[in-house]
């Protein structure tokens, strides 16, 4: 305790003495009063000290490794505002800071955030960290908040009694907040948003980096989070998430850079050299990484340091870790270690890279990976193979080629208690480089966890490695053939990455592709959104979208369209997964027809299908489905009933008075279907329909009265009709 403070405290218990006397009652009172005061002083200031360390997180410029390259340079300087998707709405694309202000305006305030490798999804948290107090209005909150950013991976491996006990530790285990002095007091989790008159906002980053044997407490919590209705935002690579939790959550997935960004970017980076930079860099537009931040960001630092881009990833990351290794030498490396260890120094950092890699859930590092010890008796072992050392002299070298890496590799860096990379795609390419020197057998071995998220871009680095010297057809087949259908989906990037195989085998691949998206499409649209095949057929989905714009694959795609028409005849319910995928793919509208037009499919696929050709533009074609529909339902009390509800829920005045001009309406349908449509649209429709000509006079009085149940028969005769002529 600060003197000043001390003594402020003693004068304080003096004046409760004086004012006090001998009423032992009011002595109590007033020192209960005092002890409130201190309470909240330290509460007051410890929320200080995490503001402070928050505002520290926030405020981290950006460290390049490049000589010449900007070597500093703010965050606010190389921030670019990122684009999403929500999936609900996924024709539409907004910048996220617009598309999260009307979910929290509404009280929709747990988001997902999906994005790959490289995307900006930490950098975005760090930004939303950063407004989230004094300028919430700039990142799309409501109002203030207390920004709590957790790495959900330090979070699985911390214990506590309670949650606020586990939040502090997963703080510390996470490095990122580093709070000055004692931690906050007992309660501060629930006092703080009190005594602030702000609620938490969790920033939970990496869903996809928990631990399995600890995914299973942190969903309970993050479920728990929901359930209390807490504001967060949840980010992660593409993979499982359990359907519950993310149909709990509104959805965004990150879209890669717009021209107009890269340029915005590239310029910052290269000024007047972007132009030139960006021409070579839209070679990797149709890979996976292809416009996201980190790309962008390293390969406008090979550009600048060579002159030109590689043509494939591998490449660009090899030149770009090879330039970062080439500044080891004058930033002390060479003097650190022996000339023997110096040259072992890079396949060290490959073997760290892959042991990290192999050993996730092992110690406290944040980037699936282990603590010091753990990482020294790799390397221990792995010198003492190489250069046949005693295991005591191994384990005393491995420890200073450890130092010198975490010291001057730039790439990798050290905290106290663990050991992390500048970005995971390090690790994964080092560790690709490691697996390329392995045996078949360890290779194969790996080709079969294609569908881990952990292993997912390691493979893909392999396969561009290996592109280098030779055809890959060989890895590419192992790779189909392992863990349906995420195998053939990761052949398929590969290919889009440019793996270095002969046309018949793209066409193999394409075809084992279309073949899985088909197979997934055999099932319902909400039954499937609720399974983790809905994850797969979207990413099967992107695949093939993507080698779509390089290579002509027109035969291919007619037999998969005209497959997911077949599929959407036959195994569609309330909805069907083929009229989605067609839609999703860019499928020519004749497809959809056919589905909308077919007797043979079930009422709501019909309906389904005839307001996607709506979507797509083709109202003629929309409007006659959606007519003959209606005109094989009249047969039937039941089947008209549920069509007058399936109609409802595409509240378009001009589609009602169109059917309505077809006659495909009685007058009592029409009260009918009026009284189904929501009250949220009701309004404005009924505004729309009443002095539409395309009516009848009596379904202009019903749509400007607004009807809300069948007419009786005195409303009838107000209208000049009877019964039996309403319902004829």
């Amino acid at each position: 305790m600060a003197g000043g403070a001390s003594a402020n405290w003693a004068r304080a218990g003096r004046d409760v003495l004086v004012k006090s006397g001998l009423d032992e009652e009011q002595t109590v009172a007033l020192f209960s009063q005092l002890i409130a005061a201190r309470e909240t002083e330290a509460l007051a200031l410890s929320a200080k000290r995490y503001f402070d360390a928050l505002q520290s997180f926030c405020s981290v410029s950006y460290q390049s490794v490049g000589v010449g390259f900007p070597t500093e340079l703010s965050g606010e300087q190389v921030y670019v505002p990122l684009r999403g998707k929500n999936i609900s709405a996924p024709e539409e694309t907004a910048f996220l800071s617009e598309a999260f202000r009307p979910q929290f305006k509404n009280f929709s305030k747990r988001i997902l955030i999906e994005g790959g490798p490289g995307s900006g999804k930490s950098t975005l948290l760090r930004e939303i960290a950063k407004c989230a107090w004094n300028e919430p209005q700039a990142v799309g909150l409501d109002g203030r908040y207390i920004a709590l950013p957790i790495r959900l991976r330090s979070f699985g491996e911390v214990n506590g009694a309670v949650i606020e006990e586990r939040i502090l530790r997963s703080l510390d285990a996470g490095r990122q907040i580093a709070i000055k002095g004692p931690p906050p007091p007992t309660g501060f989790f629930e006092e703080w948003p009190n005594k602030l008159e702000a609620p938490w906002l969790f920033l939970l980053d990496g869903f996809d980096e928990i631990a399995t044997e600890h995914r299973h407490y942190v969903l309970n919590w993050l479920e728990q989070l929901v359930g209390d209705e807490h504001a967060l935002i949840l980010t992660t690579r593409p993979t499982e998430i359990p359907p519950s939790l993310r149909k709990a959550l509104v959805e965004f997935q990150l879209q890669p850079f717009s021209d107009k960004q890269q340029r915005e970017l590239a310029r910052k980076w290269l000024g007047q050299k972007a132009d030139d930079f960006l021409k070579e860099f839209a070679r990797y537009s149709n890979g996976e990484l292809g416009g996201t931040p980190l790309l962008l960001t390293i390969a406008a630092f090979v550009h600048y340091q060579f002159g030109e881009l590689p043509l494939r990833r591998s490449e660009l990351y090899a030149m770009f870790v090879s330039a970062t290794w080439q500044e080891t030498q004058s930033r002390g490396a060479k003097e650190h270690l022996s000339p023997e260890l110096f040259d072992l120094s890079f396949l060290c950092l490959q073997r760290i890279a892959r042991t990290m890699t192999e050993g996730r859930g092992r110690g406290s590092a944040l980037d699936f990976g282990a603590g010091h010890d753990f990482l020294i008796s790799s390397l221990a072992e792995f010198l003492a193979e190489v250069l046949g050392l005693t295991s005591t002299v191994a384990q005393i070298k491995a420890k200073h080629v450890l130092a010198a890496l975490t010291n001057y590799s730039g790439i990798l860096r050290a905290e106290p208690n663990q050991i992390e990379w500048f970005h995971p795609t390090f690790r994964e390419f080092l560790a690709a480089s490691d697996f390329a020197n392995a045996s078949k057998d360890t290779i194969d071995q790996l080709l079969q966890r294609c569908g881990d998220v952990t292993w997912r871009q390691v493979i893909l680095f392999l396969v561009s490695i290996q592109s280098e010297s030779g055809d890959v057809e060989g890895t590419l087949r192992t790779l189909m053939a392992a863990a349906p259908p995420s195998g053939v989906e990761v052949a398929a990037v590969a290919i889009a990455e440019g793996a270095n195989i002969e046309q018949p085998m793209v066409n193999e691949v394409v075809q084992a592709l279309c073949r899985e998206i088909a197979q997934l499409s055999h099932r319902g649209y909400c039954e499937r959104s609720l399974m983790t095949a809905s994850i797969k057929s979207d990413r099967l989905v992107s695949t093939l979208k993507n080698l779509t714009s390089e290579i002509d694959l027109s035969p291919e795609l007619e037999l998969l369209y005209q497959g997911l028409v077949r599929s959407a005849i036959e195994y569609g319910g309330h909805d069907a997964c083929g009229i989605q995928d067609l839609m999703k793919l860019g499928a020519p509208y004749k497809f959809v027809a056919q589905i909308a037009g077919s007797h043979e499919a079930r009422m709501p696929v019909r309906v389904s299908a005839a307001a996607s050709l709506m979507a797509l533009g083709r109202e003629d074609e929309a409007y006659a489905a959606f007519a003959d529909t209606v005109a094989l339902a009249k047969v039937d009390a039941e089947q008209r009933t549920e069509m007058t509800r399936l109609i409802s829920h595409h509240c378009n005045a001009d589609l009602f008075a169109s059917l309505a001009a077809r006659g495909a309406f009685s007058d009592l349908q029409w009260a009918s279907l009026l009284d189904s449509v929501d009250d949220e649209h009701k309004p404005s429709l009924l505004e729309s329909l009443s002095d539409d000509l395309r009516l009848s006079e009596t379904q202009r009085v019903y749509s400007r009265k607004g009807i809300s149940s069948e007419p009786s028969g005195h409303e009838l005769d107000h209208c000049g009709l009877d019964e039996g002529e309403a319902c004829g």
